[in-house]
C-alpha cells in the first residue's frame, strides 16, 4: 500500500471505530447484530421470563404503581418541572434583566468578568475563578431580557437546560 492509501485506510477505520464506540453497534452492513437489535432479543427473554415465572417482581406497591403507568413523552418534561431543579435557582429581578447566579461573584477575579451573548435576549456573565486564575472561564451567572421573557420561561428554560447551581 502507498502513504496515502494507508492513511485512508487508517481515517476510515478510525471513522468505524468512533461509530461503533458512539452507538455501542457494528455498522448495518457488517451482517452483525446492531445495538437495537440486541437490546429488542434481551427484552424478548426477559419477556419470556417473567412469562414463564423464573423472574419475580417485587410485590412492593410503587413497584405496581411504575409498572401500571404509561410512558408518555411529556411525562418526562413534566417531572423536571414537579422536581426542584428550577426552584433550587433564585431569578433576582433588576429594571431591564432577570438574573440567576450560578456562582457566587466572591469566587471571581473581578477583571476577568466579560459578558457573552448566547442568542437573542440571553446572555451570561463569565469569569476566571480564583482558584484557578490560570484555567478556563467558567459562568457566573445567566441573564435574561425582560421584554423578551416572563419570569416563568426562564425557570422552563433552566429547567429544559439542566441549569443548576455549582
Amino acid at each position: 500500500m502507498r502513504k496515502s492509501e494507508l492513511t485512508k485506510f487508517r481515517l476510515h477505520m478510525a471513522k468505524q471505530i468512533k461509530l461503533i464506540a458512539k452507538e455501542k453497534a457494528y455498522p448495518e452492513d457488517s451482517g452483525l447484530p446492531t445495538f437495537a437489535q440486541k437490546q429488542e432479543e434481551r427484552e424478548e427473554i426477559e419477556k419470556e421470563k417473567r412469562h414463564e415465572g423464573k423472574i419475580k417482581l417485587p410485590s412492593h406497591k410503587a413497584t405496581k404503581k411504575i409498572l401500571a403507568l404509561e410512558y408518555r413523552p411529556e411525562d418526562k418534561f413534566v417531572s423536571l418541572l414537579k422536581s426542584n431543579l428550577g426552584s433550587r435557582l433564585k431569578i433576582d429581578e433588576t429594571k431591564n434583566e432577570f438574573r440567576i447566579r450560578v456562582r457566587q461573584p466572591k469566587l471571581f477575579i473581578q477583571k476577568t468578568f466579560r459578558i457573552k451573548h448566547l442568542k437573542k435576549g440571553i446572555s451570561i456573565l463569565i469569569g476566571k475563578l480564583k482558584s484557578k486564575p490560570k484555567g478556563y472561564t467558567k459562568i457566573q451567572s445567566y441573564r435574561f431580557d425582560k421584554a423578551q421573557f416572563l419570569k416563568s420561561e426562564v425557570r422552563a428554560w433552566l429547567i429544559k437546560y439542566k441549569i443548576r447551581k455549582h
